[in-house]
C-alpha cells in the first residue's frame, strides 16, 4: 500500500498560484505526459486530485495512460491566497510584499484568503480522512500542490509548522512516495522527478 504524492505540472510561471484558475502551460502538459508514461509501472488503483485546473489537468493527462476513475476534491487545494491567487508575481510583490506561506504569521490571512494555520489544519484533516479510506492492497496517486506537499512533509517528518515553517522546494510533476509501515506512514522517496 502506498500513496504517490504528485505535484501538478508547470502552470504560468510568472503568476501566483493559490486558488488560481490558470491551467497548465505547454511545458506542464509535456511534464504530465512524461509522468503518465512513467506511472504505468506503479499499479495505481485510484487517482485523487485537487479540483483546481492545474492539478486536475495534470490528473486527466496522467489518466490517459492509466484509465482509472478520478476523484476531484477541494480539500487538496493549495492555500487560498485570496486576492493574490492568479496575480502576476511582480504585482503581488509590489502590492503585498512578503505574502508567502512560509513568511507570514501563522494566523495572518492572505487578503480575503486563508492563514497558514487554517490551511495546515485543512490539509492534515484531508490526509487523516484519506488514511481511513485506503485499503491495504491499493496504491493511490494524489495530485496536488507545492504548499500542500510542504505541509504534509512538515506533518510526516514532525517539523514545526507553527513557529518555523520551512520552504521546501517541490519540483513540478515530481513524486514523493509514502508507504504504511509498522503502524505509520513513512516517506521512502521525496521529490523524485528524474524519470
Amino acid at each position: 500500500m502506498s500513496i504517490l504524492i504528485i505535484r501538478h505540472g508547470q502552470d504560468l510561471p510568472n503568476y501566483r498560484g493559490g486558488w488560481s484558475k490558470n491551467g497548465l502551460s505547454d511545458e506542464g502538459k509535456k511534464q504530465a505526459h512524461k509522468l503518465g508514461q512513467h506511472l504505468i509501472s506503479y499499479n495505481i488503483s485510484r487517482i485523487i486530485t485537487s479540483d483546481l485546473p492545474r492539478a486536475s489537468e495534470t490528473a486527466e493527462i496522467i489518466n490517459g495512460y492509466l484509465n482509472l476513475p478520478i476523484e476531484y476534491s477541494k480539500e487538496w487545494r493549495e492555500i487560498n491566497a485570496g486576492l493574490l491567487s492568479g496575480m502576476s508575481k511582480n504585482k503581488s510583490d509590489e502590492k503585498y510584499p512578503g505574502y508567502y506561506i512560509e513568511k507570514i504569521g501563522i494566523d495572518q490571512h492572505f487578503p480575503k484568503g486563508e492563514s497558514p494555520r487554517e490551511f495546515y489544519k485543512r490539509v492534515i484533516k484531508a490526509f487523516e480522512m484519506l488514511q481511513q479510506n485506503v485499503s491495504r492492497d491499493e496504491n493511490i496517486a494524489l495530485i496536488t500542490h507545492g504548499g500542500v506537499i510542504m505541509a504534509l512533509f512538515h506533518y510526516l517528518e514532525d517539523l514545526d509548522w507553527i513557529y518555523n515553517r520551512q520552504y521546501l522546494k517541490v519540483e513540478k510533476c515530481s513524486i514523493s512516495i509514502l508507504v504504511f509501515k509498522e503502524g505509520y506512514w513513512k516517506i521512502i522517496k521525496k521529490n523524485y522527478y528524474n524519470y
